[in-house]
């Protein structure tokens, strides 16, 4: 079972206590379905994910293929490693589970839709797919290294542009990350090289088929009830009221759609702000992670799809607590508390981690997604339950994500989600100003 760690790919290590997989893998041995915990790191920032003409045609006069995306040949590497080297560990390179959380989901999502994925016969992405994010084109890449190199006094027309980023010590290039992206929380996009992803393909909202490898043996995908509370700061700054929200959405939608979907939230311009944040960030939780996981499940052809909501709230003081936020299912899946669990919580660990294991000793964690829609839910409090969409409705609204994914309503409302959640037309204001 191996791990890749999140962090909006531009921070983060294997090595964070809370990934330590030992706790995992002691439960996998009690219960004699005994796994391996790999953890590994990559490189993140702009150390891992900067592309630019200036680097394809570096990769290229060294024979090598590709543009940026050095965070995923380093993911790569690391699965390539354990392929060749587990069977010496007591593993079997035929038996290799991959999962991640956040941007680590989207990584596994994306190895899912590479052009040459990487040996793994088992994926999970968690919180994160291959549509959270865009894949973003070469063009797209070259304003934020043309930026990062102005912020650094570098002509990036010059010939050695490259080389003198190379000079710059590396800590001084991530210290630039939120100046360059103009925010305080930025994050790092795929590039579409040509080699290892192609935007049309990765980035479709119209697929009708979820991308993934031949030999996968088994797929799992889920999301937290309340992934968007990571947005929930943002909303209160820059002005984010209901103009700003309708003026962002009527940039990629139709005026009668932004009405349409702002029906869908029952959005008003008389909601109050505090109100109108609050729908905000579930709307731009919706977009990143809880109608991709949504879309993966039913374009999902495999028949061992399983897929799970975790809606366990968190008790840990704190602005968290009540909430099923963000990464907080990481806590469970690794069993890493800084307090002791419950004996309810601890039996939700122990179904929480036997599922994973389960899964990847290739055998059913529970009844797949198809042919009744199944989900299995976590929590809200310490409960563990199998629900189909019908069930489920009332508190996961799916007849809302239907309605904006076959409405044609999609990529407008993601990309507009895109906007208001990372403020990607920030990129470069500081350094330009």
């Amino acid at each position: 079972m191996t791990f890749i760690h999140g962090g909006s790919f531009i921070y983060g290590s294997g090595n964070r206590s809370v990934y330590d997989l030992g706790k995992l893998v002691a439960r996998s041995i009690s219960i004699g379905k005994p796994v391996i915990g790999v953890n590994f790191n990559y490189r993140v920032g702009f150390c891992g994910f900067l592309a630019s003409r200036q680097i394809h045609d570096d990769l290229k006069a060294d024979g090598l293929p590709g543009n940026g995306n050095f965070g995923f040949t380093d993911q790569i590497l690391a699965l390539e490693w354990i392929s060749k080297y587990v069977g010496f560990l007591g593993g079997s390179k035929e038996d290799v589970t991959v999962f991640g959380n956040s941007a680590g989901g989207m990584s596994v999502s994306l190895h899912c839709a590479s052009k040459n994925p990487p040996p793994f016969q088992r994926a999970a992405a968690m919180s994160g797919s291959a549509l959270s994010v865009p894949t973003w084109t070469i063009d797209q890449h070259q304003n934020i290294y043309n930026t990062l190199a102005k912020a650094l006094d570098i002509d990036f027309d010059s010939p050695d542009s490259l080389d003198q980023l190379r000079n710059v010590p590396e800590q001084q290039i991530a210290s630039m990350m939120s100046f360059v992206h103009g925010i305080a929380s930025p994050s790092c996009l795929p590039c579409a090289d040509g080699y290892l992803f192609d935007a049309q393909e990765v980035y479709d909202p119209n697929r009708k088929d979820e991308m993934l490898p031949q030999d996968l043996k088994g797929y799992m995908i889920g999301d937290c009830f309340d992934e968007g509370m990571i947005f929930c700061y943002d909303m209160e700054v820059d002005g984010n009221d209901y103009t700003y929200l309708r003026e962002t959405m009527e940039e990629h939608l139709k005026s009668e759609d932004v009405d349409r979907v702002l029906a869908l939230y029952g959005i008003q311009p008389t909601l109050a702000l505090g109100d109108l944040h609050r729908i905000m960030w579930r709307m731009t939780g919706d977009a990143y992670f809880s109608i991709p996981a949504w879309l993966s499940a039913h374009r999902s052809r495999h028949p061992k799809t399983y897929v799970y909501h975790f809606d366990q709230i968190s008790t840990m003081p704190g602005e968290s607590e009540g909430f099923a936020h963000h990464a907080h299912d990481l806590m469970y899946v690794f069993g890493n508390w800084s307090q002791e669990p419950t004996a309810t919580q601890a039996k939700l660990i122990n179904s929480i981690q036997d599922g994973y294991i389960v899964f990847s000793h290739g055998e059913d964690p529970w009844e797949s997604f198809q042919p009744n829609k199944s989900w299995r839910i976590w929590g809200p409090k310490d409960e563990v339950s199998l629900r189909t969409e019908d069930e489920d409705e009332t508190k996961r609204k799916y007849s809302r994500m239907a309605a904006i994914c076959s409405g044609g309503l999609w990529p407008g409302f993601h990309a507009a989600m895109d906007e208001v959640g990372s403020k990607r037309s920030k990129i470069g204001t500081k350094a330009h100003s």
